[in-house]
């Protein structure tokens, strides 16, 4: 079976280039507010313009409308117009799509931008310091260089003394400025906090002024997601004959269909890779390993691996605790091993680096070769040294290109232009070594939109945590060439996280897992958990799955590492770590976690404490009626 040739490095450099000024240029918060302007519909055909409906919802009219005009026209219908009415249908369809979800990113945007600009542009400061959104009278000093980045360090003015409590932790965007942030404020990743300081990634060309005192840290809007899920919006809605051949069966399986027994049929079809008897004897050689004592699968698992070596597109449900992660570093074992083909290569995508961490640690223990692509700053320690950019500056290429970016700083004029051009065609050089060497690459759906993976392509695609994704985000991934996808989530577990009651309204809540499922695409269950006591197991497992559990044994081993504290409520969490810090010895009180019950989804402890306090005086639940958060409050525990 032939292949197109990829496109060379060196033929996309100067688009990618292009494309990274662009995004630069739309980071700014000026861009940025202009841009909402225009997205808000001004002038009076705006005005008078229809607001879209939810998708799901224009799914059915669409599908009602189709059964009446396909009943008025039969009779007279002439020979091949149906096929015509179809792609008619499929065209609206994907408008209908583009529609509903591109207004709802941008009331999503427009919450999330208002509320940071209204923080830094109202709040006093008593009150950023209380809801801990915001960090001042900081020292700003060099703390070394990751790759392309430089790593500043900010501390108090005397640099052992605590921080006030914050809300600011490893991964969060934030804008350093000095005094009131403006234009000149820089985007940034915090990569380390500890008691006393925090250690933030910035641009290495934008870092040398970042010194001394009087600087402050905002928590910040993340506009590159917003881009991004815009942009695969825009190339979903395109019809899927201007994709590749092997390609279209996934994305119109993706789309929909107009009913549930023909979106079955699409996502049971066969992808390129496992047609012919060729893809049958791979199917069967992995079947055998896969049921081998020696790969620890349990029959739902092996069922459920199964099922996607050979299928478009694949539903798993996984409840907590019954190896959803395992499970999947399984499906990309074998797919490493030539299920998918000699050559073929697998994206692993999940909603939150955590996640993404997670599948990347499973596969690298798994001997497989695996590139974790995303910013370093965003990683976990343990896991940098697979990173593109890591694994980049081992190559001959990569390690060029570092002196050269090394002299253009000491230069200036053409020289220095002339150095990072040279560098940056060296490291696309060196990032498409990496990446195509690479069995799988693993990334956050978002991550997977990096402009190095464009023309690239996959034969398979996993996602992971994928009911805590929105549609465009799960998009973003899903349409970088992908022929098949494997979708692992728990419907009865937290849903994305949407700020805007407008957004939500226009279905942006809804996961892509939780839509396919309502419009008749059936998951496959993962039935035996392994992580809670039975006493623990039980309510949840009658309350939300019906199901029985299998469990297996365990103890409490490791110190204050095995404990963790959740609460509903941000600014308890804060309170909590605040008391712990005062009360604890330095090394017990680093090693204990404190999180938020959303924040802590997808991870175990051996022993949780639970804080129940209450958010307000007029005894409103608020966003605690979602059983699904109880769920998971209540499955967070691996001790047996």
């Amino acid at each position: 079976m032939s292949h197109p040739a990829r496109p060379s490095c060196q033929a996309k450099g100067a688009e990618r280039a292009a494309g990274a000024r662009t995004r630069s240029k739309l980071s700014s918060r000026k861009s940025v507010l202009l841009e909402l302007q225009r997205l808000a519909g001004a002038g009076p055909r705006a005005a008078i313009a229809a607001p879209p409906k939810p998708f799901l919802e224009a799914l059915e009219d669409l599908a009602q409308a189709s059964g009446k005009d396909a009943a008025a026209g039969a009779a007279a219908a002439p020979r091949g117009r149906g096929r015509g009415a179809r792609r008619g249908v499929q065209h609206e369809r994907l408008a209908a799509h583009r529609s509903a979800f591109e207004a709802a990113l941008v009331a999503e945007l427009k919450v999330e931008w208002a509320a940071c600009e209204e923080r830094m542009r109202e709040w006093p400061r008593a009150r950023l310091q209380a809801a801990g959104l915001a960090l001042f009278d900081l020292r700003a000093e060099p703390s070394g260089a990751l790759f392309r980045d430089a790593i500043m360090r900010f501390c108090g003015a005397e640099r052992s003394a605590p921080l006030p409590q914050h809300a600011l932790g490893p991964g969060d965007i934030v804008l350093v400025s000095r005094g009131q942030p403006d234009e000149s404020a820089v985007e940034g990743v915090v990569m380390e906090a500890a008691r006393s300081w925090l250690r933030v990634a910035l641009p290495e060309a934008l870092a040398g002024n970042l010194r001394g005192p009087g600087f402050r840290l905002d928590l910040f809007a993340n506009t590159t997601a917003h881009e991004r899920c815009v942009a695969a919006l825009a190339d979903f809605s395109r019809p899927p004959g201007a994709d590749a051949p092997a390609t279209i069966a996934l994305r119109r399986a993706l789309a929909g269909a107009d009913s549930p027994d023909t979106l079955q049929t699409l996502a049971a079809l066969p992808p390129e890779w496992a047609r012919g008897a060729a893809g049958r004897e791979r199917r069967a050689e992995a079947r055998l390993r896969l049921r081998a004592p020696s790969a620890g699968l349990n029959p739902s698992q092996v069922t459920a691996v199964e099922a996607a070596l050979g299928r478009t597109l694949t539903l798993w449900q996984g409840p907590p605790g019954t190896g959803k992660t395992a499970t999947l570093v399984a499906l990309l074992g074998a797919a490493a091993a030539g299920a998918i083909g000699r050559g073929g290569q697998a994206l692993a995508v999940a909603a939150s680096n955590v996640a993404a961490d997670n599948l990347a640690a499973g596969l690298l223990a798994a001997g497989v070769r695996v590139v974790r692509l995303g910013q370093p700053a965003k990683v976990a320690p343990a896991l940098r040294a697979c990173t593109l950019e890591a694994l980049m500056a081992g190559r001959p290429a990569g390690a060029t290109a570092a002196l050269l970016r090394q002299q253009a700083a000491k230069a200036g004029g053409t020289s220095r232009h002339t150095a990072r051009e040279q560098a940056l065609r060296l490291e696309e050089r060196a990032a498409d070594e990496v990446l195509g060497g690479a069995d799988v690459v693993a990334a956050t759906c978002v991550g997977a939109g990096d402009a190095r993976l464009v023309g690239r392509g996959f034969r398979l695609a996993v996602l992971d945590e994928a009911c805590q994704a929105t549609e465009p985000a799960a998009l973003v991934a899903l349409l970088q060439g992908c022929q098949a996808a494997v979708l692992v989530g728990d419907p009865r577990q937290l849903p994305p996280t949407v700020l805007s009651r407008a957004a939500a309204d226009l279905g942006l809540s809804v996961s892509l897992f939780e839509r396919l499922a309502r419009q008749g695409l059936p998951a496959l269950l993962l039935d035996t958990q392994y992580r809670m006591h039975p006493a623990l197991a039980a309510f949840p497992g009658q309350a939300f799955y019906a199901a029985a559990a299998l469990l297996a044994a365990g103890g409490l081993a490791g110190g204050a590492a095995d404990l963790g504290v959740i609460t509903p409520y941000s600014g308890q969490v804060r309170e909590l770590h605040g008391a712990l810090q005062r009360v604890l010895r330095p090394a017990i009180a680093q090693g204990l976690e404190v999180k938020s019950v959303d924040g802590f989804q997808g991870r175990e402890k051996e022993v949780i404490l639970f804080s129940a306090v209450r958010a307000n005086a007029a005894r409103s639940v608020g966003f605690l009626a979602d059983a699904r958060r109880l769920n998971v409050a209540l499955t967070r525990t691996g001790l047996k």
